[in-house]
């Protein structure tokens, strides 16, 4: 079973900030704690493909736009 990976950390928080979100306030978006969702924007958790499309969505990305699979 492949994982999703973030395919470039920077690029993810600067979407975010262009869309008004911060870590906090995503993270209540798509229903996750705060740490978790940095852990997985870091790399060092993989989202299910749910989350991680959760993530893209809020953003207004496809999840091929952050994330790739290993």
């Amino acid at each position: 079973m492949s994982k999703l990976m973030v395919r470039d950390t920077s690029k993810t928080y600067s979407e975010m900030a262009m869309k008004g979100y911060s870590l906090k306030l995503l993270s209540e978006e798509i229903g996750v704690t705060n740490q978790y969702l940095s852990t997985v924007l870091r790399g060092r958790r993989n989202p299910s493909p749910g989350l991680a499309n959760k993530i893209a969505k809020s953003l207004g990305l496809e999840i091929n736009d952050i994330f790739f699979s290993s």
